[in-house]
C-alpha cells in the first residue's frame, strides 16, 4: 500500500527529532526492525479498521440517531498511522497546488493581455467616433 512512504516519513520524524544538523543529511533506509515494527502498525490499522466497520454494520438500525458514532481508543500505533497518512495527504495536495497555481497564473496573465488589448480597441474606436 502506502507503506514505502511510511517508512520514510517515520525515519525523516525520527531524525529531525534529534538535531537540526542531522536534517540536512540523506534519509537513510530502515533496518529490518523498524520494517517489521511498520507493517505491524499497518497490519494493526488494518485490523482494527476491519473491526469497527464490522462494529458499526452490526449496529445497523439499533443507533439512537445518524449523529451517534461509535468511538474508540487508538493505539499509539494506530494514532502514528493516521499522522503518517495525513501527512502524506497533506504532501500529495500541496503537490497538486503547485501546478495548479501555476495555470491560474499563466490564464490570468493571458486575460490581462486579451482585456488590455480590448481596452485599447475601444479607446481608439471612441476617440474615431468622436465621443
Amino acid at each position: 500500500m502506502l507503506l514505502p512512504e511510511i517508512e520514510a516519513l517515520a525515519a525523516l520524524a525520527r531524525s529531525s527529532s534529534s538535531s537540526a544538523a542531522t536534517c540536512s543529511q540523506q534519509p537513510t533506509r530502515l533496518s529490518s526492525e523498524d520494517q517489521a515494527v511498520a507493517a505491524s502498525h499497518e497490519n494493526n490499522y488494518a485490523m482494527a479498521t476491519i473491526s469497527h466497520r464490522d462494529a458499526t454494520t452490526k449496529l445497523g438500525s439499533n443507533r439512537l440517531n445518524s449523529a451517534t458514532t461509535i468511538r474508540r481508543n487508538l493505539t499509539e500505533a494506530e494514532k502514528e498511522v493516521q499522522r503518517l497518512r495525513r501527512i502524506l495527504a497533506n504532501r500529495e495536495s500541496a503537490r497538486q497546488t503547485v501546478p495548479r497555481r501555476r495555470a491560474m497564473h499563466t490564464e490570468l496573465t493571458r486575460q490581462v493581455v486579451d482585456l488590455s488589448a480590448e481596452n485599447e480597441n475601444l479607446k481608439k474606436m471612441i476617440q474615431e467616433l468622436g465621443f
